[in-house]
């Protein structure tokens, strides 16, 4: 399965299939809310106003050495085309220098109300509603990215150099954002220098006899000496940036295994985890960047970024009737590669083969290594579908016939060079 995503009109999740794999790194899974919570690489699904599905998604397949960035973020809400509550962009030489948000919600405030009627005249407090500060929000420079239309929305994707989907940017402004599994549109928030602010958890460090979450505490203390209050120090916080499967978490354990990254105090509100480093290496590409509001409960909350994998079908088939050729031999080869790593070539300009990476036979089921399939009687078992294989490492290749069928009156066809990005 891939896109896997929450359709609000219909009420339920869906997704596609890309094929029937060996081995498929998600799928959708059954059970009650504390069975499905209680699976360590499964995300329960949820309708937007919370309700249970009785569904869930099993992630099998965890991706390591994927570098990803949590950044913070706030939920906006879009009131017509380029128009977004609260939200104003400013404007010099028509270009977009700055965009802010208004709409940041509230927050309690411990003010003073007035006196009372006693001899000291002490203060009285109360609590009330105040409009939280405004925000500046990220914003790209449309003339300086590339960027394509949604055939669907007609919303502006904005593309990585390889071509793949990132995030969303607003036609007019460039103001950057994404959606989460809800369709929640959140949006970038950005320093005082307009970078995106990296998110900070609260760490425990220990000294051996104590755990604290302060750095350099200092305490004024009674004639006893127990604490009256702090003087000074800092809260040990943790910039969230990791690698998969070579992180460590809020105690500074090790994380080496399952994709799995634990985060813990860090204040509820919406989030956008971006992934930062690829591990082309594997055939993964890059992955577009996900929206998280993280609610205001105990119990731990899951949040799974999916990466998409390269994938290739390969046919041989037949010039006049387009139908599979059964029993070709085919070899995909990695092009050799220069210093600079662009492929080597020959004088006709076609690449030069380097190692095999895989070899199957047409016209036959084949596994994932390319070894054909076999039925009941041990015998190969014919396919009028094209091969396919998946997780190619990003790169150059050559496609190569190495075996004809030459008795079924078919001649070697000739070679050509898959890019796979």
């Amino acid at each position: 399965m891939r896109d896997i995503a929450y359709s609000p009109e219909n009420k339920d999740w869906y997704g596609y299939v890309t094929k029937p794999m060996d081995e498929c790194s998600e799928r959708i899974v059954e059970g009650t809310e504390t069975a499905l919570k209680a699976m360590p690489n499964v995300k329960p699904l949820y309708e937007r106003d919370g309700t249970f599905t009785g569904k869930g998604i099993d992630f099998a397949v965890s991706v390591s050495d994927a570098k990803l960035s949590l950044y913070k973020a706030i939920e906006i809400e879009k009131t017509g085309e380029n128009q977004y509550k609260g939200v104003t962009a400013a404007v010099e030489g028509g270009k977009v220098t700055g965009i802010t948000s208004a709409n940041t919600g509230t927050r309690k405030e411990i003010v003073i109300t007035g006196k009372d009627s006693g001899p000291a005249g002490l203060d009285e407090w109360d609590s009330k509603e105040a409009d939280r500060e405004p925000v500046n929000l990220f914003f790209y420079d449309l003339d300086t990215v590339d960027t394509e239309k949604e055939p669907d929305t007609g919303e502006l994707a904005v593309l990585d150099s390889r071509g793949n989907r990132i995030c969303y940017a607003d036609s007019k402004t460039g103001m950057a954002y994404v959606y989460d599994d809800y369709g929640r549109m959140l949006a970038y928030t950005v320093d005082e220098a307009g970078h995106k602010e990296l998110a900070r958890s609260i760490q425990v460090t220990g000294n051996g006899t104590a755990a604290t979450i302060y750095e350099g505490k200092t305490t004024v203390d009674d004639e006893q000496g127990l604490p009256i209050h702090y003087t000074g120090g800092t809260v040990t916080t943790k910039d969230e940036t990791w690698i998969t499967n070579d992180s460590t978490d809020p105690y500074g354990n090790p994380e080496t295994s399952g994709g799995a990254h634990t985060i813990t105090r860090l204040p509820f509100g919406a989030y956008i985890l971006q992934e930062e480093a690829v591990p082309y290496d594997q055939g993964y590409i890059q992955a577009e960047y996900l929206g998280l509001v993280l609610e205001d409960r105990p119990e731990i909350q899951k949040y799974f970024l999916q990466n998409q994998f390269t994938r290739i079908a390969i046919a041989k088939v037949d010039v006049r009737t387009q139908k599979e050729i059964e029993g070709a031999e085919l070899t995909l080869y990695k092009a050799r590669l220069d210093a600079d790593g662009s492929p080597e070539t020959e004088k006709d300009g076609t690449y030069k083969k380097g190692e095999p990476y895989t070899t199957w036979f047409s016209g036959y089921a084949c596994d994932d290594n390319g070894n054909r399939k076999t039925g009941a009687s041990g015998e190969p078992i014919p396919t009028a579908e094209p091969h396919w294989i998946d997780h190619i490492p990003v790169g150059y290749y050559v496609l190569e016939e190495t075996s004809c069928p030459y008795e079924q009156g078919y001649g070697t066809g000739p070679g050509s060079e898959p890019l796979c990005q």
